[in-house]
């Protein structure tokens, strides 16, 4: 009889257990392709401006191999509907998540705006 409540106990607590092991396994997947996303952006961030050009990747994350693809476009900073020459927008996009920023191009001077 006491084996039987003790079964009856345990499986609902099992689940919870493993539902807690789901949710541990999800935010480990969400960590690995943020981090795959910061990872190649830093990679195009170090190219020189004149080869920041579009592309994509197969990236493996935990045995699951998928494409990264990202784009590195012209970009209309000031709103007037012509980009800048120097401007490009950079967005990766990985796993249905989307990593971007603007990078402008120096010119190889930098220095501090008066």
């Amino acid at each position: 009889m006491s084996a039987m409540i003790l079964g009856l106990v345990a499986i609902p607590l099992t689940e919870i257990f493993h539902s807690g092991l789901r949710t541990l396994d999800s935010r480990l997947d969400d960590y690995l392709i943020a981090s795959a996303l910061r990872s190649r952006m830093e990679l195009l961030l170090s190219r020189d401006f004149q080869y920041l050009t579009s592309g994509s990747v197969e990236v493996t994350v935990r045995n699951t191999t998928s494409w990264m693809s990202w784009t590195a476009n012209s970009y209309d900073l000031n709103g007037d509907s012509w980009p800048e020459s120097g401007v490009r927008q950079i967005r990766i996009a990985f796993e249905g998540r989307i990593l971007s920023t603007i990078v402008t191009d120096h010119e190889g001077n930098v220095g501090k705006i008066p």
